[in-house]
């Protein structure tokens, strides 16, 4: 799996099963999770927008999501 920071630095996403988790960096708390029906399989992949306003997830599965983060749709 790989993982990866926001751009700020403030938030790492994580891959998990079918979900993608961000963990605030200061608390690590679970800020929020991306989590959709569009993967069937596990998430291995996340990588952030340069701006930081999207996140995109590929799973073993072959599919590829496009979250945005404000309102964490696809």
């Amino acid at each position: 799996s790989r993982l990866d920071w926001h751009p700020s630095g403030k938030m790492l996403a994580i891959p998990t099963e079918k979900r993608v988790a961000v963990y605030e960096r200061e608390s690590w708390v679970n800020t929020y999770t991306f989590h959709a029906d569009g993967h069937s399989a596990p998430v291995t992949l996340v990588k952030w927008s340069p701006n930081g306003e999207y996140l995109a997830s590929v799973g073993t599965d072959g599919v590829i999501m496009v979250w945005e983060t404000a309102t964490q749709l696809s």
